[in-house]
């Protein structure tokens, strides 16, 4: 029983890391949240079961932080190099400790769990603060304003698991994919608006019969059309809700006149990274160090990224860096591929790949990685139950 309340705190404080992005984009803390959770879940993790083998996941995982260590003795940059990799760190040590806990004991479903429910507050807060922030109510000092390209990343993943769960508990989830996808669809974040309409397109096709079977159309569609439909009762039309949900619309339809000035600006960098970069074999294999991007690029050794983590990975760390990191995530395909939460599994993966070729940068990858753990584990942990079943019989 103490072992299962650590590993909740444990998973909870997990979920938490992650979310401290978003956290502090809202609240000013005296201490660095993101290190005291990374601090609490060292701790933990050092109180649970542990099964410790270096199996080729986990020494890929090592081999990559090592290379961007690597990386950043061999940079130029004075500052941004060492935050890339300070801010980075912590999130490969937590997918460390997640490949390595006892799951014989603990049940890895509850990352996501905590990951999902952590989501309804959030987004509850985000929806009564969006139209705040864009109409200047609130002042700028108050919360960061691009929380509404950072915040729909998460509220997505959560939509992804209580689609998949959905049988399971068709009241609780609807609620969750009902508040998520409100605050995802008056956001104006695109990426992440589209990389879920993908994702749920795969997760349809592989969970069909399951998702049809459980109601989940009824309950998914339902819920936020009642929502909108008494809004605008209420509010006579007016709805700063539907302020915001034009605004989406409004950056949508950008999509199909050039993208407006974000994809200019995309389009630029990447332009630029291939005229400076790659230009002799040294920087082919090693890269140009990390946190040079800025400095190569824009002539300033600032927090600048290509929009896309695997050029930024190529044009920073080198090829041999881009290798290992692929081949991480190539290994964790190949063990998940006879799991039975599949969908789930591709869905989230789908839905990562695709912002991370869009909007991330090498920072992200401490949310990649965890998040990306958390699915495969997931999956693993139902083909351990159905053979330990299999055995029981």
């Amino acid at each position: 029983m103490k072992k299962n309340s650590l590993f909740l705190a444990f998973a909870f404080f997990v979920s938490v890391f992650l979310y401290t992005s978003i956290i502090k984009q809202l609240y000013y803390f005296a201490v660095d949240i993101t290190l005291l959770s990374f601090f609490i879940i060292s701790c933990l993790y050092l109180a649970l079961e542990k099964r410790i083998k270096v199996s080729t996941d986990v020494f890929l995982l090592l081999a990559f932080l090592f290379c961007l260590i690597f990386s950043l003795i061999i940079s130029d940059s004075e500052e941004v190099g060492s935050y890339k990799l300070l801010a980075t760190a912590p999130g490969f040590l937590v997918g460390l400790y997640l490949l390595t806990l006892n799951y014989n004991i603990y049940k890895a479903k509850r990352y996501l769990d905590m990951f999902c429910v952590l989501s309804v507050p959030t987004a509850l807060y985000f929806i009564y603060l969006l139209p705040l922030l864009f109409t200047s109510a609130i002042g700028q000092g108050d919360v960061v304003k691009s929380i509404y390209l950072s915040l729909p990343f998460y509220l997505c993943i959560s939509i992804l698991y209580a689609v998949n769960f959905f049988p399971k508990n068709k009241l609780l989830y609807s609620i969750i994919i009902s508040i998520n996808l409100i605050a995802v669809l008056i956001s104006g974040a695109r990426g992440p608006l589209l990389g879920l309409f993908i994702s749920l397109f795969i997760l349809f096709i592989v969970n069909f019969k399951t998702l049809i079977k459980g109601a989940l159309f009824r309950f998914f569609y339902i819920v936020p059309i009642v929502f909108f439909v008494f809004s605008y009762i209420f509010e006579g039309g007016d709805s700063s809700v539907y302020m915001m949900l034009e605004r989406t619309i409004a950056r949508m339809e950008l999509l199909f006149t050039g993208g407006g000035s974000s994809v200019s600006e995309r389009l630029y960098a990447l332009k630029e990274m291939y005229n400076v970069g790659f230009d002799n074999f040294s920087s082919v294999l090693f890269g140009k160090g990390l946190g040079t991007f800025g400095m190569e690029v824009y002539g300033v050794d600032s927090y600048y990224y290509p929009h896309n983590v695997f050029l930024e990975l190529a044009f920073e760390a080198g090829i041999i860096t881009l290798t290992i990191f692929l081949l991480f995530i190539f290994i964790v395909l190949y063990k998940a591929r006879n799991g039975l939460s599949l969908g789930l599994f591709y869905s989230v993966f789908i839905f990562l790949i695709f912002n991370f070729m869009k909007s991330y940068s090498i920072v992200g990858l401490r949310l990649f990685i965890p998040i990306f753990i958390f699915a495969y584990l997931l999956n693993i942990y139902h083909i351990q139950k159905k053979d330990h079943n299999n055995v029981s019989t």
